[in-house]
């Protein structure tokens, strides 16, 4: 058990740093493009940390909301999460519709 909850930890650290790496590689060559184009890249406002916290915020509700529909699934029926399969498909269900509105959200 020890050694699948390591492999877990790597994993989120290499997606995290992927994450990192590829939005500041996207913003460097943004503003490499704005340079060429004789514009001045510092008058753009620079408010992308909010942003990513609110489209975190909102992939952290989803998750919330599927481990709270399992619990409640659980109490209810035990034998409904007798399978493991039952409570990932859950968790994928509400993370991806999560994603999707944090994608589609035009005030970000």
């Amino acid at each position: 058990m020890s050694d699948a909850i390591a492999v877990l930890l790597i994993c989120l650290g290499v997606f995290i740093f992927l994450a990192l790496f590829f939005s500041q590689r996207a913003r460097h060559l943004e503003r490499m493009k704005m340079i060429e184009k004789g514009l001045n890249p510092d008058t753009i406002r620079e408010d992308g940390g909010r942003l990513l916290g609110k489209k975190i915020g909102i992939i952290a509700v989803g998750l919330g909301a599927g481990l709270c529909i399992i619990a409640i699934l659980a109490l209810i029926n035990p034998k409904l999460i007798n399978s493991n399969a039952m409570p990932l498909a859950i968790v994928i269900l509400c993370c991806g519709i999560s994603l999707i509105v944090a994608n589609k959200d035009k005030r970000s």
